[in-house]
């Protein structure tokens, strides 16, 4: 009978040791901020009675202990009672987890080994009393996080609710969260009497329309319009100073759902572009099969709308705000579908100029880069026939039909005409084809690139060999930036001299505020740059987007930097939208129901500082005289310009042209700011072909002299300061001057 009575006990506290680690892998990813404690704590004396020797076991040395209750927590996981925390009666073993200071067993790491050993218990009847009273105190509740009995949730307070809601709401928006995961949550917090109030379906919780909204059938597929108005109170909401007039930038383009079936988006997205830091917000989508039939009756619902906003204006609360077309923004492809003309691959493609495509080596090229330029007029009355399909709705905006719809800077620099020089070097024909080991170092130097590279570029260099899997922003970079120090001395001196005028072009025409003779020479920079690639590469190779690089210096002139009207910002919100998507079935109603969820909340806004913020506080070092602290490894300038005490981004030009690499912020005696760095006492130009690179501001520093201080007012400039052998290459990111 004690045998029996034994092997069953002991098979009681395997089932509960077993049982008390599925609790807790079922329970620690859905509630993290609970811990396990005993209901009936406040009666540790009572629990203090039970027979020792009824619950313990002597086994061998090393092995870990456990407790035989299911309130037990093993030492595997996060600890669930600091040690100041353990109430008197209790002791603290493996895991920091608190249990009766009379009850223990020492448990085996090897269950199987358990099972081997004999108990050595010497009464039956002890042993099966013991396991009764264990069966009573078989009982857990969650608590609130905290070391103190007393520190509960404020049950009844509607505030403290409705906050916790939001942050709910806010949570399962953001992290897109599916409603099967919100809803069991939802359920799991409801067993708790302080949130017993929360909705308890995700649908509730989120505001998920009953029904979808308004949903039209047109142009071979399911169109809903979402509407000017509605997305610009969205985006103003919390706008403190409204500006005068809305110079809203369009752009309209397709998306592909995914990759295994043919349906698609085409999207109508706005943008307020003299106001930087709004986000883009949504007009209309259409879904299909394939792109709309008739791209009249898909934009039909959006003209109107344009219409109506410039001859009324928004009303933003109670003021009137005047509207005016700034830009539409379109691919190639796009462009000539919305607009009703010629693709790019026809001979009447250009919308800029009326040059006549040349057929060479079986593809149409445009060799010539003085042809008559096109104006609105000679839009309107189709003087080229040629050149138009049929007659387009956009037509009826009141709008230049040739200087407000530009060369997409995105698709036909960063993604045509980089990308095509990268393509004709690494697999291109012979003639202009680099040997295997250029390539290779071409690689190597463009990935060492990458350790330089600051904080303000999302993605870093990749290999010449990963060319396919390049993004816009990637190629931009090698344009901007990587190209000139990666291909320096390894490709032909004439082909260099070529990229480099792109180069120089480009970089003239991305600066902000250039002034009308340096975009005149970037205009020439670019037309020198197609005469020279053709007699380098041939005039077969002068596709639509190379004969375009003669147009962008006008189109600079009328809106502005190249930058300033991208679709960089339209193409980074394309892809939230698809990733709103969480099934193949009725993708348009899940996009209008997901962003029906967000309109109730906020529209989060890339944050500009106006001010300087410093951040990291330290007292390191180095400081020289008279800097004092407070010390800061980082801070913030007017722009959101990040400068850090590090070599990435611890480089800056000064108000006098000199570049510091900086070591520390500091502050002088009269409070004011300043910065603590080394000066490069040697600069020189890094190129002199085709023009000083000393114009663009681009240097070859060597010699930094000792540490001096300036005030943090004379940073003018943000650096990319790139290693080269002995020397290192500087230069200023376009988008990151400092106004202070």
């Amino acid at each position: 009978m004690a045998e029996s009575a034994d092997r069953k006990f002991r098979r009681e506290i395997n089932r509960r040791v077993s049982a008390s680690f599925q609790l807790i892998d079922s329970e620690a990813d859905v509630i993290n901020d609970t811990r396990y404690v005993d209901r009936d704590s406040r009666n540790a004396e009572r629990e203090s009675d039970l027979p020792s020797e009824a619950c313990a076991v002597d086994l061998e040395d090393g092995h870990r202990r456990l407790c035989v209750h299911d309130r037990e927590r093993p030492s595997a996981h996060s600890s669930i009672v600091p040690e100041t925390d353990v109430p008197q009666g209790h002791v603290l073993i493996s895991g920091d987890a608190c249990y009766p200071s009379g009850c223990s067993v020492s448990v085996p790491h090897d269950h199987t080994d358990f099972e081997r050993r004999a108990f050595h218990d010497s009464s039956a009847a002890a042993s099966t009393s013991a396991t009764s009273q264990v069966r009573q105190r078989d009982s857990f509740e969650l608590a609130p996080t905290g070391s103190n009995e007393e520190q509960v949730c404020e049950r009844g307070s509607v505030d403290s609710l409705l906050a916790f809601r939001e942050r709910l709401q806010a949570w399962a928006l953001q992290s897109r969260a599916s409603h099967t995961s919100v809803t069991s949550l939802l359920r799991v917090l409801q067993s708790h009497e302080c949130f017993s109030a929360l909705p308890s379906t995700a649908r509730a919780l989120l505001q998920t329309p009953k029904k979808c909204l308004e949903v039209l059938q047109l142009a071979g597929g399911k169109y809903h319009h979402f509407g000017l108005s509605a997305g610009l109170q969205r985006v103003l909401q919390d706008c403190a100073e409204l500006p005068r007039i809305l110079k809203l930038s369009f752009n309209i383009d397709g998306l592909p759902v995914s990759k295994s079936s043919r349906g698609q988006f085409w999207c109508i997205l706005g943008r307020i572009s003299n106001l930087e830091d709004k986000a883009p917000f949504i007009v209309g989508v259409f879904f299909g099969s394939s792109k709309p039939n008739n791209a009249n009756d898909f934009l039909r619902p959006f003209v109107c709308d344009i219409n109506a906003a410039i001859t009324t204006g928004i009303t933003i609360g109670e003021t009137a705000i005047p509207v005016s077309l700034y830009a539409l923004i379109c691919d190639a492809p796009a462009k000539a579908f919305v607009l009703y003309v010629r693709s790019h691959t026809g001979y009447y493609s250009c919308t800029k100029c009326d040059v006549k495509g040349v057929y060479c080596e079986g593809r149409v090229c445009f060799p010539n880069v003085n042809a008559r330029k096109r104006t609105d007029d000679s839009f309107r009355l189709k003087v080229q026939e040629e050149h138009h399909t049929g007659e387009s709705i956009l037509e009826e905006l009141p709008f230049d039909l040739v200087k407000d719809i530009p060369l997409d800077y995105m698709h036909l620099v960063c993604l045509g005409v980089m990308n095509k020089l990268l393509t004709l070097w690494v697999r291109g024909p012979k003639v202009t084809r680099l040997g295997s080991k250029v390539r290779l170092e071409m690689s190597e130097k463009n990935s060492q690139i990458a350790r330089c590279v600051p904080c303000d570029f999302s993605r870093k260099p990749r290999s010449i060999a990963e060319l396919d899997r390049w993004k816009a922003t990637e190629f931009r970079f090698f344009l901007l930036y990587g190209g000139p120090v990666v291909l320096s001395s390894l490709i032909p001196a004439h082909m260099y001299k070529n990229f480099l005028a792109l180069h120089v072009g480009i970089s003239v025409l991305s600066t902000p505020a250039a002034p009308a003779s340096e975009i005149e020479y970037a205009g020439n920079m670019l037309k020198f740059f197609i005469r020279t690639f053709i007699s380098i590469y041939g005039k077969e190779h002068v596709s639509h987007n190379v004969h375009g690089l003669c147009h962008l210096a006008d189109d600079v002139t009328h809106l502005g930097p190249l930058d300033s009207w991208s679709a960089f910002p339209f193409e980074n919100h394309m892809s939230s939208l698809k990733r709103m998507l969480r099934k193949p079935d009725l993708p348009l109603e899940q996009l209008c129901n997901r962003l029906a969820e967000q309109a109730h909340r906020p529209l989060r806004h890339k944050k500009t500082e106006s001010h300087v913020v410093f951040a990291a506080e330290h007292a390191d070092g180095p400081l020289v005289a008279p800097c004092r602290g407070p010390e800061f490894k980082k801070v913030t300038l007017p722009g959101n310009v990040i400068l850090r005490a590090e070599k990435r981004n611890g480089c800056c030009r000064l108000s006098d042209g000199s570049i510091v690499v900086i070591d520390n912020f500091a502050h002088l005696p009269c409070g004011e700011p300043c910065i603590i760095g080394r000066k490069f006492l040697k600069c020189e130009d890094f190129y002199s072909l085709p023009c000083p690179s000393s114009i663009l501001g681009i240097y070859s520093v060597s010699q930094p002299s000792s540490l001096r201080y300036w005030p943090l007012k004379n940073i003018s400039q943000k650096c990319l300061k790139v290693y080269l052998k002995r020397k290192s290459i500087v230069f200023p990111l376009l988008h990151a001057t400092v106004h202070m």
